[in-house]
């Protein structure tokens, strides 16, 4: 995603703690672009998973957030890191998908294109009836805001930082001006892995307009990592590095904001400097693969969230597609801490509630057997996890042999997936509606067949039934269990 005329035309490393510091030390840089937490919400005609907090507490939660960002970036900006950082010259361009200009175009993986050497006509439009958007940066300083609106789209994502020395001079007004828009807006970080640590990128981003507010208008912050514009393509990292650095970020993030980052990357570069790792499978994927469909697929990933599908769209920027419906994308901007957060008002049949209970217990991927009763949209249950109904009787195990197992409370099985012989899978509650499980090669093993169905809860509920909910009372799919033990 790299595009942008930056004002960093040169910027040594010697100099990076300087400018740290000198932007640190004029926060109403990052004030004025929350200065739209004060305008009234949008009103939304769509079903939401839950009550938009009010804009003066999404505001407050989000200074505070920076303000914890900046106290642990002065720590985490010290401690060392994979690689050797480089003497940075910013490009002429600067935007999503725009690291991937410095790779020659005729690189493939797999007989797949790289994104970008694969250009979708301008002005293509990804499938009907998906809700549709741009990215931006400094590069388009001034969109006319009320006319992308104008022509259906529905959201929009924006550079706010680069490393831990750079912010877009755009960003205030790009993110102003798409929520006064009425459009449903997100902030992106370009990564810079050998510059410094993903926790100090992490903390840098959010200190900086990249958190996340609950004000069902703002998408969770966006790591943008891709082709290196500055040097090694991987940046000089093996993939164990790369893995590690991905991971420091997305903990520090989740740790300030209680929400995974979204993840934009395409899959030569993913797979060729991480290994195709699933270390980012909680981070929702935004895809760039410019062409007429989603592919080649990143490993870690069985389905995307967002599709970059062209860098020249009606307007000349780049074009995104949500995977799902319009009250899709408004619950993902809505969304939960990890660790739980009601989904939905009203109980299902059987006793279980979309979004009740936890979610993780607020830990990292795989810290915690019990993962609650449900598994919401985009989250991801790995070998030895467990779904269990609220009154303890009913456990849904995604067992290290790779087959997905509803128990009773005697014991027995009550309904399987059948997908044993596959160690190292793991079960995908896809933010299109689809429970899958994912064999450790990336192969669809198992699948509820409801994609489509926008963003769905799997609930393990008190009567025994495995139920997937799309609304309260709106079930897509189900075990057939109730009442047997």
């Amino acid at each position: 995603m790299q595009r942008n005329l930056l004002f960093f035309a040169r910027v040594p490393v010697r100099l990076v703690g300087i400018v740290v510091a000198t932007v640190l030390a004029v926060p109403a840089l990052a004030a004025a672009a929350l200065s739209a937490a004060a305008v009234p919400a949008v009103a939304s005609t769509a079903t939401s998973p839950g009550p938009a907090v009010p804009a003066a507490v999404g505001a407050a939660r989000v200074r505070a957030e920076m303000s914890l960002a900046e106290q642990r970036l002065a720590v985490n900006a010290r401690l060392p890191h994979a690689g050797h950082p480089e003497a940075l010259t910013h490009p002429a361009i600067d935007g999503l998908g725009h690291g991937s200009a410095v790779a020659p175009v005729s690189r493939t993986a797999g007989g797949a294109h790289v994104a970008g050497a694969m250009r979708a006509a301008p002005g293509a439009v990804a499938t009907a009836g998906d809700p549709v958007g741009i990215d931006v940066s400094a590069f388009q300083p001034n969109v006319n805001w009320a006319r992308v609106a104008g022509a259906g789209d529905r959201f929009a994502i924006m550079k706010a930082t680069e490393g831990t020395y750079y912010t877009s001079p755009a960003f205030a007004s790009q993110y102003n001006g798409s929520y006064n828009a009425g459009l449903i807006r997100g902030a992106y970080h370009f990564a810079v892995p050998n510059n410094s640590s993903g926790a100090a990128q992490a903390d840098f981003f959010v200190a900086h307009g990249g958190g996340w507010s609950g004000d069902g208008h703002t998408l969770p912050g966006m790591l943008d990592i891709e082709y290196n514009p500055y040097g090694p393509e991987c940046y000089g990292l093996t993939q164990a590095q790369m893995v590690a650095w991905v991971a420091s970020f997305d903990n520090e993030y989740l740790r300030l904001t209680g929400r995974y980052p979204l993840l934009y990357t395409n899959a030569n570069w993913w797979d060729r400097c991480t290994g195709g790792s699933s270390v980012a499978a909680n981070d929702p994927l935004n895809l760039a693969a410019w062409g007429p469909s989603p592919t080649p697929m990143p490993g870690g990933w069985p389905l995307e969230t967002i599709w970059q599908y062209t860098d020249n769209n009606a307007f000349g920027y780049d074009g995104d597609r949500f995977n799902g419906t319009a009250a899709g994308l408004e619950a993902m901007a809505l969304g939960h801490p990890a660790g739980g957060g009601t989904a939905g008002a009203g109980t299902p049949a059987g006793g279980g509630t979309p979004g009740g209970g936890t979610a993780g217990g607020g830990g990292t991927p795989g810290s915690t057997p019990d993962l609650g009763t449900n598994l919401t949209p985009g989250r991801v249950m790995l070998g030895g996890q467990e779904l269990v109904s609220a009154n303890h009787r009913y456990h849904v195990v995604m067992q290290r042999d790779g087959n997905l197992v509803l128990y009773g409370p005697s014991g027995p099985a009550l309904w399987a997936s059948a997908t044993e012989g596959n160690p190292g899978a793991r079960a995908v509650m896809a933010t299109s509606g689809d429970l899958v499980v994912i064999t450790a090669s990336g192969r669809v093993a198992w699948s509820s067949r409801t994609a489509r169905a926008g963003p769905s809860w799997a609930v393990a509920q008190d009567d025994g039934n495995f139920v997937i909910y799309r609304h309260p009372g709106q079930s897509t799919w189900a075990s057939h269990t109730a009442g047997r033990v």
